[in-house]
């Protein structure tokens, strides 16, 4: 029988996947840390000049005055070497060099997953965070530091993005949008802890240290998670893949015949039995899979400066930075306790321009807000975390869409892609919020002009809701894979 029919047999998210499931987002919440842990690695303090009376804080030639004192009660790196006045930027740098590690991460965890599996680039991620995290809380110079976090960026990024495959791809369609979706729940989670953890370990290098401290100790875990039998099935290693399932099947208190998976002409064969070969250019070579990928790629970009810009905007809006960031992550869980039922109630497509829309509106609201003579700060702060809440569904909805949109051959190399497009736009991010510096509603109005757009654009999307993953190029083509507003065009097999 094919995969997914074994699925449906076994159970398509019983006692096994649930176990699997769990471990693998759990050890995995380390590597979010290291995503917004920026927030509070560069932050800026507060601080005020002992130096000659009326003299500036900030000098013309954009240097401090000759004898600044630091009032906040944190370290960072801004503190560590004077990132202040005309040298603000190098902070900001700091979360844009991360991003371009995670670009390269993206991208070649990708390629390496569907070549190698997902549990080997798995477990080499896992044991990279360990390393990078505590050689950056010992970085001796500022530039050394970009070095470290931008390798430490490329094995997050893999981490995070194989993550999320290996996680759900031994889960059937009734339950796919649930697992999807839930594993951003452990990154919103993992959000609130890092704001506990920052309030606590108020010192940049400490803090560092605390982050990578659950992941070595979660090393040894690696061995309870299995090779995905999914990726091992369209690798021909047709007994390992049974022997997974009929060990699920067995876990899941079902006393069944043992389950003979069909064989596969491998992960690039043609109908015929031909190779074909996989390569990037696969997802732009047909004019069906090549629209998809365009309108995905912008999608992934805009959600890549929503979701960083306001994360990163939020912890400025308020007196505590630590709240603010939590906040933003908590507001997160509702927005997949919604998406979920949304998912599956009125589909992919209508999900994404809802809740993309609604990050447009937010931003525009806050911009307006903080354009006001009188700024509430209160209503600024909420209007920001509607946008939070929003772009969060978004960023769940468009991994669980493009997961479904793509066949098993190249699956996992598109979510690298696309994630790599995400990066590009949070790589932007830092500096569209530096930008508030000049004027404070400028940052808002960016970001809710180009999600306006995203939620247009995705309106081309086809809808995948209730249909089996496409496991090759021949069986996506076979299939409905492009849509205009109003009406689905279909393309034959070629």
């Amino acid at each position: 029988m094919n995969f997914d029919s074994a699925l449906t047999k076994i159970g398509e998210f019983g006692p096994y996947q649930r176990i699997q499931y769990f471990i693998v987002n759990t050890v995995t919440i380390p590597m979010y840390f290291q995503l917004l842990i920026s927030v509070f690695l560069a932050a800026q303090p507060q601080w005020k000049c002992l130096g000659q009376p009326n003299e500036p804080l900030c000098k013309p030639d954009g240097t401090a005055c000759s004898k600044s004192v630091y009032t906040s009660n944190f370290t960072s790196i801004a503190t560590e070497w004077g990132l202040i006045c005309g040298n603000t930027y190098k902070s900001e740098a700091a979360q844009s060099v991360y991003m371009a590690g995670a670009l390269v991460g993206a991208l070649a965890a990708g390629l390496m997953s569907d070549k190698y599996g997902r549990r080997i680039v798995w477990c080499v991620c896992i044991i990279a965070n360990c390393i990078f995290g505590v050689l950056s809380a010992f970085s001796p110079s500022l530039y050394l530091f970009y070095v470290v976090r931008f390798f430490h960026g490329i094995f997050i990024q893999g981490g995070t993005l194989v993550t999320f495959v290996l996680a759900t791809e031994m889960i059937g369609s009734s339950y796919r949008a649930v697992a999807a979706m839930s594993v951003s729940m452990f990154a919103a989670v993992s959000f609130v802890l890092l704001a506990l953890l920052a309030n606590t370990f108020r010192n940049w290098r400490s803090l560092m240290i605390v982050s990578v401290v659950p992941q070595i100790v979660s090393i040894f875990s690696m061995y309870l998670v299995p090779e995905s039998p999914r990726w091992l099935l369209f690798q021909g290693r047709v007994q390992e893949a049974e022997d997974i399932i009929n060990e699920a099947a067995s876990a899941n208190g079902l006393s069944i015949p043992k389950i003979s998976l069909e064989k596969s002409g491998g992960p690039n064969a043609k109908p015929g039995g031909t190779p074909e070969n996989v390569s990037l250019l696969s997802l732009f070579k047909r004019k069906s899979i090549r629209s998809i990928t365009m309108v995905m790629l912008i999608s992934f970009v805009v959600n890549g400066i929503g979701y960083f810009g306001i994360s990163m905007s939020v912890s400025r809006l308020g007196e505590d930075m630590h709240v603010n960031f939590a906040l933003s992550g908590l507001v997160e869980v509702p927005s997949y306790l919604v998406g979920v039922p949304l998912l599956n109630r009125i589909g992919r497509q209508k999900s994404n321009f809802v809740f993309t829309f609604g990050a447009a509106i937010a931003c525009w609201w806050c911009m307006r807000l903080q354009q006001a003579e009188v700024v509430n700060s209160m209503l600024v702060t909420c209007a920001a975390l509607f946008g939070k809440f929003c772009v969060s569904a978004t960023n769940a909805v468009l991994y669980t869409y493009a997961a479904e949109l793509y066949p098993t051959v190249v699956r996992n190399m598109a979510l690298g892609v696309l994630t790599v497009s995400s990066r590009i736009g949070a790589i932007a991010a830092p500096f569209i919020v530096l930008l508030g510096n000049e004027n404070r509603s400028t940052p808002m109005f960016i970001i809710s002009i180009v999600t306006l757009s995203a939620a247009l654009l995705g309106l081309k999307l086809p809808e995948t809701k209730g249909k089996p993953l496409p496991q090759t190029f021949d069986d996506l083509v076979h299939k409905t894979v492009f849509v205009g507003t109003r009406r689905q065009i279909y393309i034959p097999s070629s």
